[in-house]
């Protein structure tokens, strides 16, 4: 066990490889989380490269968010 600040967690939060299960959470955490999906740099390529492909199927909050933190723009003014 490990405490952090007064708290006991368990050593296996450190030593095992968080691995998602959709089927399971129903992509809960990434949309009740403050921060979305963890993204490895690799996973954030692969969104740059085929955001222009799943563009079209995204809702307006959510490219306006890719654009903002991965691509690094500010939304278009219209």
């Amino acid at each position: 066990m490990i405490i952090i600040d007064h708290v006991l967690v368990s050593d296996q939060v450190v030593e095992e490889q968080f691995v998602c299960d959709l089927s399971k959470c129903k992509g809960g955490c990434c949309e009740d989380g403050d921060a979305g999906a963890p993204l490895e740099n690799k996973e954030k390529e692969y969104v740059k490269d085929f955001f222009e492909i799943v563009k079209p199927y995204m809702t307006k909050e959510g490219i306006k968010e890719i654009r903002q933190c991965l691509l690094g723009r500010t939304p278009r003014k219209r």
